[in-house]
């Protein structure tokens, strides 16, 4: 049985509501390094918390809108492909970051790099949301475009 496009909505922008609480840990976490707390390993653990909520919800997201994202409207095809590109560039810079984060000594310049992700990532989402997840592209009463006009 298909989901309706209301609860796919529903699930994915919850899952937006995990990955924003789990971006709160991560800030934390930045937050009592910068007071001279030692924190550096509960960044660490946030960060992958963080990841894998992220990598989750793009499997899912790709999972459930795979089919529907395409055929929404015109404009279908190309939201997808941007889903997808956007996806791989978020995982390369999710690892990236907690990599240099993680090798970087200096806490000050960890929690600059985190900073700039946590930015991007609530961009990404804010985007998402409007392009992908809004109730105007994604709603109960889809009708499958025509292809050939007749």
């Amino acid at each position: 049985m298909t989901m309706s496009a209301s609860k796919i909505r529903t699930e994915l922008l919850g899952q937006h509501g995990e990955i924003r609480k789990r971006i709160e840990e991560v800030r934390a976490a930045m937050d009592k390094l910068r007071k001279g707390e030692s924190a550096r390993d509960l960044l660490r653990t946030t960060l992958a918390h963080l990841a894998d909520a992220v990598r989750r919800h793009n499997h899912r997201e790709e999972e459930l809108l795979k089919d529907v994202i395409p055929n929404v409207d015109a404009w279908g095809p190309a939201r997808a492909e941007v889903m997808v590109e956007e996806h791989g560039k978020e995982h390369q810079e999710i690892y990236a970051a907690l990599v240099e984060a993680g090798a970087t000594p200096d806490g000050d310049v960890a929690a600059g790099i985190v900073a700039k992700l946590l930015e991007r990532m609530n961009e990404h989402m804010a985007v998402e949301e409007k392009v992908l997840l809004g109730e105007d592209v994604l709603h109960d009463d889809l009708v499958p475009r025509e292809y050939f006009g007749g």
